[in-house]
Order: structure tokens, then C-alpha cells, then sequence
């Protein structure tokens, strides 16, 4: 089920493209945000920023509204389901590594943004596009994306055969696996039976680089310690990510005849500083 939260955002924007000014106008616009977290209490509707339960995800979210206010002109937000959009649509989308069991959400994947636009932005953190002259219209979906946090880390960490990060979780059956595979050769030194069951065939990078950064101890089971580790990643990295997809935003609006894109970590050097971050 979709967490969907309404945020009603008072917009005064209208600058001509390439300004990179904040937006300016004389009317008063609403821009409706959905928040979407599968992952966590999937039965509950959130009914304010403070309702989503996944504290860096909150963290995520509040830091690049508090952004969007700024930027677009010092508007006030309030929460109002039956206030429609006018001035676009903000989805922000939470993709876990690992899901509570084997049941997992579909493949996430960006929400549609108008056809007309001045500016077009596509990234792994954030789709985004800005559309009209006049009266612009702002829309993107932003994504919480664990695994692409663990994949940009990997990256940076010079990990060979990085594919691109999969928007969904892996199953926990899977992620047990893995770390067991892990703890079993890398930690505890022991070869694996030939009467066990079929192993798996490769570690994925980016939960590699998690668990050679999880405590390496066999008191207890390997992916408690690696779950523990995501989440403290987590946390930190909430400002880095925030910054990053504030710098994209802000790409568009400094130059929005540009259709921009990029397709890793390093592609963004010019925006911000990855090496420079560290998560662990």
C-alpha cells in the first residue's frame, strides 16, 4: 500500500528559465508531495512529515522540503488532503535493502512528469522536471534508495562490477543467505558443505560493501549486525543525499534549457563533493 502524504505548499514562482533566482509570482499555487515507504507499517496512513517511522527517510524528506520552501520563494507548507495540485507533484519513494520477509514490493519506478517542460533531469536519486514559463510547474520523484546508498559507497571504494542499484529490497530468505555465505568464508574461514543447500552465486556489490563494514563477529547472527549497520548508514547519510538531490533541483533551475543526466556517483562531482563523504 502507498503512504501517501498531502502537503500543501503556498508557491510564489515565476522567474524566466536560466534564472537562478528563486521562481516568483503573483499567484499562489499548491504542489502536492507523496511520500511512498512499502517497507514500513504498510497499513498505516501518515498524516503529517512526523507520521513517517523510518527516521532517516524522515530526516531525507524534511531537509529537501525545507530546500524546496527556500528555493521557490519562502512559502509555508500545510497538510490538506483535499487541496489539489497546481504547481506539480513531489513523490518521495523509500526502497529498503532488505524487506521483513520474502514478499516483496514491485520494482519501484519514477511518477509521470509533463510532457512540456524546460528542463529535464534524470538521475538514480531523483527524475525530475520543471514545465511552463509563466507559471511553472515543478514535479520529480526523489528516491530513498538504500541499495543506491550501498552501490555509490561501493563505488567510491573502487568495488569492480558495480552494476546499476535494483529499486527494490532484496528478499530476507536472500539477504540471510548471503550473510551467512559471508560469515561462513569471510569471518569463520569454513568452506562450504557440498550437502548443503545450493549456495548463492555472487554477493551483490552493494551488500558486499555492507557487510565488510557490519562488526565482523560471530556473537550472534551475522545480518543482525549487518541490519544495525544499514541502519546507522542510514542515518548519516540523510544530509549527504538531501544535498545531493537539492543540487539536481538546482541544476534544473540554474539551467533549465538542459536536459541533464547522470548515471553514477561520479558523475556529480560538479554538484558536490562524494570523496569527500564518508557513511561509514
Amino acid at each position: 500500500m502507498l503512504f501517501v502524504l498531502l502537503i500543501v505548499i503556498a508557491l510564489s514562482i515565476a522567474a524566466a528559465p536560466g534564472n537562478s533566482q528563486p521562481l516568483q509570482s503573483g499567484n499562489s499555487q499548491s504542489a502536492q508531495v507523496q511520500i511512498i515507504d512499502k517497507y514500513t507499517s504498510p497499513n498505516s496512513a501518515i498524516q503529517s512529515l512526523q507520521g513517517v517511522s523510518n527516521p532517516a527517510f524522515r530526516a531525507f524528506v524534511s531537509k529537501v522540503l525545507e530546500h524546496v520552501q527556500d528555493r521557490l520563494g519562502g512559502h509555508t507548507i500545510t497538510f490538506d488532503v483535499n487541496t489539489g495540485a497546481t504547481a506539480g507533484t513531489l513523490h518521495f519513494v523509500r526502497i529498503a535493502v532488505v524487506s521483513s520477509g520474502d514478499r516483496i514490493p514491485a520494482n519501484e519506478t519514477a511518477a509521470a512528469v509533463p510532457t512540456e517542460n524546460y528542463c529535464l533531469l534524470h538521475s538514480p536519486w531523483a527524475e525530475i522536471a520543471i514545465s511552463g514559463t509563466q507559471t511553472p510547474r515543478i514535479s520529480g520523484t526523489f528516491f530513498w534508495n538504500e541499495r543506491q546508498i550501498l552501490q555509490d559507497q561501493a563505488i567510491l571504494a573502487n568495488l569492480t562490477d558495480v552494476p546499476s542499484a535494483p529499486r527494490e529490497a532484496l528478499p530476507r530468505s536472500l539477504f540471510e543467505q548471503f550473510a551467512q555465505e559471508y560469515a561462513n568464508n569471510e569471518i569463520l574461514g569454513k568452506p562450504a558443505e557440498p550437502s548443503t543447500v545450493q549456495r548463492p552465486q555472487y554477493i551483490p556489490a552493494d551488500v558486499l560493501w555492507l557487510f565488510r563494514h557490519s562488526p565482523q563477529s560471530t556473537f550472534g547472527p551475522f545480518s543482525t549486525a549487518a541490519d544495525a549497520t544499514m541502519r546507522k548508514i542510514a542515518q548519516r547519510a540523510a544530509g549527504f543525499y538531501a544535498e545531493l538531490v537539492v543540487g539536481l533541483v538546482d541544476q534544473c533551475l540554474k539551467f533549465p534549457a538542459v536536459r541533464h543526466e547522470y548515471n553514477s556517483i561520479l558523475d556529480v562531482r560538479g554538484i558536490i563533493h562524494p570523496e569527500t563523504y564518508d557513511v561509514k
